[in-house]
């Protein structure tokens, strides 16, 4: 059986194999042929002796056996850490020494302090870090991630093909902190900045406060998507659903005031275009409240 995740086999160009290594879940090696890669167990490098230690096997090129993340050091010999997860205290019914939280079949480890649980291919987690690497230069996306990364609570991100929508926030409850998955139809829609704002603020709210059954909570996402396009420079991001005059008026005037607008907040709560062919829309209520969006006020700060 092989490890998620790891190199086990290189051909030369003219497609006969040079170098084969095959690993139980754990990182143990079942059996190699020829000894050509360096990269082998998840992609990383063995850590070479160090003096005073024991070599497990003999021979000059020898290493000791562990692997680094670059986080910590992994023992595949006992299928542990060598030092405790800095973020333990986020899983308190996980030890801190596991790898993979016991389950290497199904998930792996990104750098010895997290592990990747969102089933995302290798493209598709590429995919990811670029978009995150564009997302990030805006200070709003990156206080709300921040908040959610630090969240005692998972949430995931997923590509679902058979969705309808083209990108979605499906919470597994509507109370604080339950926990949901952020997913798209396809990276096409992965790489949507305003897309993917939104459903973020929606899985933000959600840790936060919990999600209402409210045309509110709609308001905020849309304000808060267009708070990423203009400090990332995408203008073409800019995006308002459309409705009538009054609801225009209103989210223009909570977008460019440097504090939300009391007056402006109900009117778009009242006027929020609801009939646009999904039911979930069709059910929202214009409930009040105080908006988190407060938090990132101005919004069109660089």
């Amino acid at each position: 059986m092989n490890t998620i995740g790891s190199v086990r086999s290189i051909s030369n160009t003219s497609g006969c194999m040079v170098w084969n290594r095959h690993f139980y879940p754990y990182s143990k090696e079942r059996y190699t042929y020829s000894t050509s890669n360096e990269y082998t167990f998840r992609g990383k490098v063995g850590i070479p002796m160090i003096s005073g230690w024991r070599s497990r096997s003999g021979g000059k090129k020898d290493v000791t056996g562990l692997y680094y993340f670059g986080k910590r050091y992994y023992d595949p010999a006992i299928g542990r850490w060598l030092s405790v997860d800095p973020i333990a205290d986020k899983y308190p019914s996980l030890s801190p020494y596991n790898y993979c939280a016991n389950n290497p079949l199904k998930y792996v480890d990104l750098s010895g302090d997290s592990i990747d649980i969102s089933s995302l291919t290798t493209e598709q987690l590429e995919a990811l870090k670029k978009q995150l690497t564009i997302l990030m230069q805006s200070k709003n996306f990156s206080r709300a991630w921040s908040t959610l990364s630090s969240s005692k609570t998972i949430y995931k991100i997923a590509i679902n093909s058979s969705q309808t929508e083209s990108a979605l926030y499906d919470p597994k409850s509507n109370n604080q902190g339950s926990g949901g998955t952020l997913s798209f139809k396809g990276l096409s829609f992965l790489f949507s900045i305003n897309a993917f704002s939104h459903e973020l603020y929606h899985s933000y709210q959600h840790d936060q406060m919990g999600l209402s059954n409210s045309t509110g909570i709609e308001v905020e996402a849309q304000l808060f998507a267009n708070s990423i396009a203009t400090q990332v420079g995408r203008w073409d991001q800019y995006i308002f659903l459309g409705g009538n005059a009054d609801y225009n008026l209103a989210m223009n005037t909570l977008f460019n005031n440097p504090k939300l607008d009391n007056k402006s907040w109900r009117s778009a709560i009242n006027n929020y275009p609801r009939d646009i062919g999904d039911q979930r829309y069709n059910n929202l209520r214009p409930i009040y409240y105080n908006p988190l969006i407060r938090r990132f006020y101005p919004l069109i700060k660089i």
